[in-house]
């Protein structure tokens, strides 16, 4: 099945969870990422969820040591500009229909500084392959950040086997609400939850 087919095939997976499975397993994955980012400290970059993307904002009330960015489009063909937002209510939708920063009146965060990335992705493997919408932002943006990558997926985003490409940037963690995977030593923790 090529890239185009497995987009199809984990959209309509995740297409078929209820809003209520996608805020209690974006509940857990904040509680999951919250523990993770306690002793991390700088700059890390999160994004404004699509409506089938899990829903990660309330990150930024538990983990207030930590600088949160935003990704802004530029352009096709331009990795993405991370901005440190003044406030959530103030952002802008973009043409994809998700927030973004207003570079006006939000502070442009360096790249080189940014410690952290929360990846979103339509499907990512055991591998930390990501299989993203097709655009490349996150691809052309992830190579040149020297920054923790961790894709964060519903469990319905975990793929056994995805289509590498050269441009293709590999995740350092692979995170849904049931697995924690390190992908360097392909390691996976079972993540038990309370049902809370």
């Amino acid at each position: 099945m090529d890239k185009m087919g497995l987009r199809k095939l984990y959209k309509e997976r995740t297409g078929k969870l209820t809003a209520e499975e996608k805020e209690k397993q974006s509940q857990t994955l904040v509680k999951v990422l919250a523990s993770f980012l306690a002793e991390k400290r700088g700059a890390w970059a999160i994004f404004s969820p699509l409506h089938d993307e899990p829903q990660l904002l309330d990150l930024l009330r538990a983990c207030t040591h930590l600088q949160w960015c935003f990704p802004l489009i530029k352009g096709e063909g331009q990795p993405l500009e991370f901005y440190e937002v003044e406030s959530i209510d103030k952002m802008v939708k973009s043409s994809w229909g998700v927030l973004e920063p207003n570079p006006v009146t939000d502070r442009r965060v360096l790249d080189s500084s940014i410690q952290g990335c929360l990846v979103p992705g339509i499907a990512f493997d055991h591998c930390g392959v990501r299989l993203g919408r097709g655009a490349g932002y996150y691809d052309r943006s992830l190579q040149k950040l020297n920054a923790l990558k961790v894709g964060v997926t519903f469990d319905s985003g975990l793929a056994e086997n995805l289509i590498k490409e050269n441009h293709d940037q590999i995740m350092n963690i692979v995170v849904s609400p049931n697995q924690w995977i390190e992908v360097v030593s392909k390691e996976i923790r079972k993540e038990v939850s309370n049902g809370n």
